[in-house]
């Protein structure tokens, strides 16, 4: 899948603040993490697309700041559903 330009286009014209990197998160752009629902049910082979603002201000494992390319990729994971 390749959402990075969508995703890119989707965070101009909706005013988002993407970021690189965020502290206390160990996951960088372009790295390819899985993923577990609130289910257990487990996905494979997300790529990190960027990070959002608001897991600046918190516990960034409890708050939805992982962009990933899959469908739905303007709705952030937490980082705590991550796993390589």
């Amino acid at each position: 899948m390749d959402n990075k330009r969508k995703f890119l286009d989707w965070a101009v014209k909706h005013h988002q603040v993407i970021l690189k990197s965020l502290k206390g998160v160990d996951l960088k752009v372009g790295e390819i993490v899985n993923f577990e629902n609130e289910y257990g049910i487990k996905f494979y082979g997300f790529k990190v697309l960027g990070f959002d603002k608001d897991g600046v201000c918190s516990n960034p494992s409890d708050v939805r700041c992982v962009y990933l390319d899959w469908d739905s990729f303007w709705f952030p994971a937490k980082p705590s559903a991550l796993f390589k």
